[in-house]
């Protein structure tokens, strides 16, 4: 006597549970994963970690970049609060957040320098768009 899981035969027999097995996992933990990479966004550590908080300024000097006359250095920064601003032509988020700087600067509030990051003054890039109108102070590294 032979029972439906005894048959050999191809055509009769019941599909092999592995393949759909991995349809349903490899889904499933893609959706774990992605829920889990959600969370961390949405509600992990917001800080971010420096070596320099409550540390005084390093020393420098910077020059000044095309179109200002003054250059910022250590001196500038003393005796007061400052916002120092780090910005480049090629930075997406520097983008998003200029106008914003620019707006704090003319209030005049609290004084704001911005470094030029990695780009030399003798060498401006070809059509560079109004955001990156240096802030005044700034100062290329």
């Amino acid at each position: 006597m032979t029972t439906d899981n005894d048959n050999d035969d191809p055509e009769t027999a019941a599909p092999k549970p592995r393949r759909g097995l991995a349809l349903v996992i490899v889904p499933l933990i893609a959706f774990v994963l992605m829920g889990l990479f959600g969370w961390g966004l949405l509600y992990g550590n917001q800080n971010l970690p420096s070596t320099l908080i409550d540390k005084p300024v390093p020393e420098f000097a910077l020059p000044a970049v095309q179109g200002q006359t003054e250059g910022l250095a250590t001196a500038d920064l003393r005796g007061q609060v400052s916002l120092v601003n780090f910005f480049a032509s090629w930075c997406v988020p520097c983008r998003a957040e200029h106008p914003l700087f620019v707006e704090i600067a003319q209030r005049g509030e609290v004084p704001l320098y911005g470094i030029n990051y990695k780009e030399k003054p003798p060498r401006p890039r070809p059509g560079l768009p109004n955001w990156a109108t240096p802030i005044p102070g700034s100062a290329p590294t």
